[in-house]
């Protein structure tokens, strides 16, 4: 008699996700592999297309040549050093399907979100403690005085966590059997816990979400009304009596877009569209970030088809003919779409529209579609993980970072189990 069940290990690899994200990303890839060899040592025996595209679906289509895009367009380049970098980035679409097929295979999806909600009300407690000790449960110290990371330590990524993958949180409070009230106050500590964290974009993607969920879902509209009120009421209060998140909400972000700030208010007498010299004088975001920008264009114009290459920004931005200012370089230019255009071109452009695309018909399919109210409510949070995950028009973090990749697969197949299991077409 083995001592583990191949089912049974599976099932472990997949549930302790969301834990591994938070602890440690090798890990979480070690349980992705294994979990890619137990797929194909599953469907050994099946056509290995068939294995490989999910039924030839348009969606498998799509994945497919975008991941191989992404894993070889650096191969047309003269920098050898790129393409090693992102060959195995194919690796994603196996992590893709092979999740997907087991939690449909093992009927797991209820146990991941509940995995996940478990793993959110720790990270929203502990993260509490840290705010008011100063340390979290486990002895770990803020690492920054307005920027709180609960298990995450110097890894200011907290807020991105629970943004990026609240649609697993939220379904699963749905279902729990607790009064609306209980439900309100885990809702409303996930929020207070993403400003806490001081991430701006998550704070950003989470409000989206929230209006996202407003126009949509009649049923839930007015619990939404008073989150916003309460969301309101926390968030003045506190860049009110703490000057650390005042200064990075408030002036950080008004200085930033080139407002200048004079008694805790802000004048436009210095803002202007063109300078003395009649360029353009307007800051995207911060200049920091329009640094960035810039330089990404700058190697688009050079690189119009098929970009610099995955991951080549931090190396073609120290490049004299694409440096801007002494910031200007950096791992990633901060944009999604400044990412793709620098260093997938337009090839890359266009599967990022298409992408888009998808989610935008399927979305007013689900809007339009007579579902009961519990399945809409489904697809509409499940797709909206997707569309925050590569929203184009506020800053980013690296697309095609490991950890990032993950959550958006996470989303993905969150999305497409309850899409074809409500959204039959």
């Amino acid at each position: 008699m083995r001592l583990f069940k191949k089912d049974t290990i599976i099932k472990y690899l997949i549930i302790l996700l969301p834990f591994s994200l938070v602890f440690s990303i090798f890990i979480s890839e070690i349980f992705l592999i294994l979990l890619t060899i137990f797929y194909f040592y599953e469907v050994r025996k099946d056509n290995l297309l068939k294995s490989v595209f999910l039924n030839y679906s348009y969606l498998s289509y799509f994945l497919v040549s975008y991941f191989l895009f992404v894993s070889l367009n650096s191969i047309f380049l003269e920098n050898e050093l790129f393409f090693r970098k992102t060959i195995f980035y194919f690796r994603f679409y196996f992590y893709f399907i092979s999740i997907l097929f087991f939690v449909k295979k093992l009927d797991l999806h209820s146990l991941v979100l509940r995995n996940f909600f478990l793993i959110f009300i720790l990270l929203i407690f502990d993260s509490i403690i840290q705010f008011i000790l100063g340390y979290n449960i486990i002895g770990m110290p803020i690492v920054n005085s307005n920027r709180i990371s609960s298990f995450f330590g110097d890894e200011l990524i907290l807020g991105s966590y629970l943004t990026r993958l609240s649609p697993f949180f939220l379904i699963f409070l749905y279902e729990l059997n607790q009064k609306i009230f209980i439900k309100f106050i885990y809702f409303l500590s996930l929020v207070s816990v993403v400003i806490l964290s001081g991430e701006r974009t998550a704070l950003f993607l989470l409000l989206l979400s929230m209006c996202i969920f407003f126009i949509s879902l009649k049923k839930i509209r007015l619990y939404l009304f008073y989150g916003f009120v309460f969301f309101s009421i926390i968030f003045v209060s506190l860049i009110n009596f703490n000057s650390k998140y005042y200064e990075r909400y408030y002036t950080n972000v008004m200085t930033g877009f080139g407002l200048n700030l004079e008694s805790g208010s802000f004048k436009l007498s210095e803002l202007s569209i063109f300078d003395n010299d009649n360029n353009l004088n307007i800051n995207i975001f911060s200049r920091h970030y329009q640094d960035h920008y810039e330089s990404a264009y700058k190697i688009f114009k050079n690189n119009l088809i098929i970009g610099g290459g995955t991951k080549s920004f931090r190396y073609l931005c120290k490049k004299t003919e694409y440096r801007v200012s002494s910031t200007s370089c950096s791992t990633h230019p901060h944009n999604i779409i400044m990412q793709f255009s620098s260093e997938l071109g337009i090839v890359g452009l266009i599967f990022l529209i298409y992408f888009h695309f998808l989610l935008l018909k399927d979305f007013f399919k689900i809007l339009k579609k007579k579902n009961d109210e519990k399945s809409k409510l489904f697809l509409v949070i499940s797709i909206t993980g997707l569309i925050i995950n590569i929203f184009p028009l506020i800053p980013s973090g690296n697309f095609f970072n490991n950890w990032l990749n993950i959550v958006f697969i996470l989303n993905l197949v969150n999305y497409i189990y309850l899409r074809q299991k409500y959204l039959n077409d």
